[in-house]
């Protein structure tokens, strides 16, 4: 949003780097600098000798994804409605763990790319890259860009990620039917066969958030119809000199980061309520730094934090509706300096995220 796309992709890159790490707390592995550790099934913690930081998280993030374990996490930490994604992928005949693996390597594609090339890494970090940038896309395009990233991370009524959800499942429950259909190329007319196993997936689920009715709308595309723009850029593999790299990388750590925050707030569920509470120091404190609230009035709900900025993407909406599309990142930050740094905090998203 400030216009340079090179510290979006560095901050992009590490952001993936942190949801990893994250991810792998939440299975008992503490990666360090050089030197990593292990809880074993004996309750004991085991040091492993295995390099840097940067080339231990892809290594420890593939493995893990490659498990039956990482596909139910997975699938039970995304929740598009009463019933966790695995719910509903469980009324398809056919195993979906290809799914959870493909998207947890997807997402990971830059740690991937930097662990193996350090000269990369390097690059993408330290070096004088405003010689040599692309440039920053179009203000317009960028803030179609943030206002779909705000739409997909609304907590609406319950905390977590609804929205998103919602589209990986219907993303998850296409690749489905595509696989099946490529096991049984025989069957009748795509569509027709697709909205029967959707009919019988809603009747065997609760349905209270939506009607069944409009779940059939959305599954079937007749509503919110275009694909999810996030899932399309996380999977380009666009190099650092090229004018969307930035875009999807940050399009990788936002969706690995949904994950990590999955995690999170799945342990969590766990901890007793005594434990729960004592954790406002951190949470709070991190906040008031961030500028997230004023230390005299914090939010009575995380998921308040929406409303700052639901106020700010229709502020700026209006500006770019009346001209602003056509102008530049200064004009932006010149006339709503308030909304445009509002938007940038995407810290806030952990907080209404875990539930808490």
């Amino acid at each position: 949003m400030t216009g340079n796309p090179d510290a979006a992709r560095h901050l992009g890159y590490y952001a993936e780097l942190r949801a990893a790490m994250s991810l792998m707390a939440s299975e008992g592995v503490g990666v360090f600098h050089n030197a990593h550790f292990v809880l074993t099934e004996e309750e004991t913690c085991k040091q492993i000798h295995s390099g840097g930081t940067h080339e231990f998280v892809w290594d420890a993030l593939e493995t893990w994804a490659n498990l039956p374990k990482s596909a139910d996490t997975v699938l039970r930490i995304i929740k598009p409605s009463e019933s966790v994604l695995g719910e509903w992928l469980d009324r398809s005949s056919l195993g979906v763990n290809f799914i959870t693996s493909k998207w947890l390597r997807q997402w990971g594609l830059d740690l991937s790319r930097l662990a193996q090339d350090r000269i990369a890494r390097n690059f993408v970090s330290y070096r004088p890259t405003a010689f040599t940038s692309s440039g920053p896309r179009q203000i317009g395009e960028i803030m179609d860009s943030v206002s779909q990233f705000w739409r997909i991370c609304d907590p609406e009524a319950g905390g977590g990620f609804p929205v998103l959800d919602r589209h990986l499942l219907r993303i998850s429950l296409g690749l489905v039917f595509e696989e099946k259909r490529a096991q049984s190329p025989k069957q009748e007319t795509a569509k027709p066969i697709y909205e029967k196993q959707i009919q019988g997936m809603l009747n065997d689920l609760p349905l209270s958030i939506w009607s069944k009715d409009r779940w059939m709308k959305f599954l079937s595309y007749e509503t919110d119809g275009n694909p999810l723009e996030i899932v399309k850029d996380a999977a380009g593999k666009e190099e650092a000199s090229h004018m969307y790299h930035s875009k999807q990388v940050l399009a990788r750590a936002t969706l690995l980061l949904r994950v990590a925050t999955g995690s999170v707030a799945d342990i969590l569920t766990e901890v007793r309520p005594d434990v729960r509470s004592k954790m406002g120091f951190w949470l709070h404190g991190a906040s008031v730094r961030r500028r997230l609230w004023d230390e005299a009035s914090p939010p009575a709900s995380f998921q308040d934090l929406w409303s700052d900025v639901e106020d700010a993407a229709e502020t700026v909406r209006e500006w770019m509706n009346r001209g602003g599309r056509s102008g530049c990142h200064y004009d932006l930050w010149s006339a709503h300096a308030r909304e445009a740094s509002v938007l940038s905090t995407a810290e806030r998203v952990f907080l209404w995220g875990v539930r808490l």
